[in-house]
């Protein structure tokens, strides 16, 4: 089996979620189980996935109806592609182009009833077939909805890109970032990973090109920066969210987490001061707290916080560390 030096003790350790003598947890930033204060569940709102869930087979039956209904009965939404012409023709190479190509799944790929699965397909060759390029933006928004609810984001991403294109708002680009840093976490084959990522910064970039004040794309933005090779980059567009939202939880748990492993316990120590403050719940600040009062010397002050942990945590995993962590304390 590989072996790693610990990047917080130095000490030789075999992969895993946290080093087993100094308790560093060993996941990369855009990478981490554990989320702020509970494992992550998706970048989609909970009830997005309930609601699809719930209402699947029913919405899917209706929205097959509909596309067999005669074009002019349905609202073809024809703002989605006017006077963008001219401006796709001037824009630069590095500017988001549509593809020209949105791969569909194979039979064997969805995660489905048979019912759902034979709608699905009958969505998919609905859109495929199509010419009119409104009703195929309005077929692609339908089948990138289906696709989101069972789960295959890989499939939805590429549609959800080509409707941000043509819509170009920042709620567009925002949900195929999303739905592409989903299909990250899925995705096996690292070519299509770094293909992801790149879109998935790319997405992000321009949704707050349309409107910079947003939160939640510019923290995504910044953890994609810290885990590749500018991570100053991401630091400045986290600092952003604080000077205007001094108490986030997520922007001022990731500076505190960058500061744990670039040896700035001081600072790491300041920030999770505040996250345990005000978000009482996020026991993973508690942990990284402890951890750095333990290479300041301070193990009168780490003790407490994980004796907090082990009492009222409920999550396993931080438990599991916690009790590893101070047992390495005590003995």
């Amino acid at each position: 089996m590989a072996s790693y030096s610990c990047p917080q003790c130095g000490k030789s350790i075999s992969p895993k979620d946290a080093c087993e003598f100094c308790g560093y947890l060993m996941k990369n930033f855009g990478d981490q189980v554990l989320s702020i204060s509970e494992k992550k569940t998706g970048l989609f709102p909970k009830k997005f996935y309930f609601h699809f869930y719930l209402t699947l087979v029913a919405g899917l039956i209706l929205v097959f109806i509909l596309f067999k209904l005669p074009r002019h009965v349905i609202d073809t939404n024809r703002n989605l592609t006017s006077s963008r012409t001219s401006d796709k023709k001037n824009s630069s190479p590095e500017e988001p182009q549509s593809l020209s190509k949105v791969p569909l799944v194979s039979p064997t790929e969805l995660n489905a009833d048979p019912k759902t699965v034979n709608l699905i397909r009958e969505m998919e060759k609905d859109y495929k077939d199509e010419k009119e390029n409104d009703r195929k933006l309005q077929l692609a928004e339908n089948l990138s909805k289906a696709y989101i609810a069972i789960r295959y984001f890989k499939a939805a991403a590429p549609l959800l890109w080509n409707l941000a294109v043509e819509k170009n708002d920042a709620q567009s680009w925002t949900l195929a970032a999303n739905a592409y840093q989903e299909a990250i976490q899925e995705e096996k084959d690292s070519l299509l990973v770094d293909e992801y990522v790149h879109k998935t910064r790319q997405a992000l970039s321009k949704a707050l090109e349309i409107e910079p004040g947003l939160t939640e794309p510019k923290i995504e933005l910044a953890l994609l920066y810290m885990n590749g090779t500018q991570p100053m980059q991401g630091i400045t567009l986290l600092k952003e969210v604080l000077e205007k939202e001094p108490l986030n939880e997520k922007a001022g748990f990731y500076l505190g987490a960058f500061s744990m492993q670039t040896g700035q316990y001081e600072k790491a120590v300041s920030r999770f001061e505040i996250i345990i403050k005000h978000y009482p719940e996020n026991f993973t600040a508690y942990y990284y707290l402890a951890i750095a009062y333990q290479n300041l010397g301070n193990k009168e002050k780490s003790l407490p916080l994980l004796s907090q942990i082990i009492e009222n945590c409920k999550d396993p995993h931080i438990l599991s560390l916690a009790n590893q962590l101070k047992q390495n304390l005590i003995q």
